[in-house]
């Protein structure tokens, strides 16, 4: 619902976030709803006497409206 805020209200082309190593679960999550690995920011953490790493990952625009946060879905003729 916010990317889609973001998107459709706001009107922004960008939307990115940063997801830490220890959280495998959420990266699929962002993934699931359209969001793309940029790159991974290296010891971005201390955490518990450890360095994390972060990846980072956007979703543009044009692609929140190809899929509405469902790309592996066919689109409804309707939303075209």
């Amino acid at each position: 619902m916010i990317v889609g805020y973001g998107f459709e209200t706001l009107g922004l082309d960008r939307i990115s976030l940063e997801v830490y190593a220890f959280n495998p679960r959420a990266r699929r999550v962002y993934e699931k709803v359209g969001f793309v690995a940029e790159g991974v920011l290296r010891h971005a953490l201390r955490w518990d006497g450890e360095r994390i790493d972060a990846t980072v990952m956007s979703i543009l625009a044009h692609e929140w409206a190809a899929h509405r946060g469902h790309p592996g879905l066919p689109r409804h003729p309707a939303q075209h």
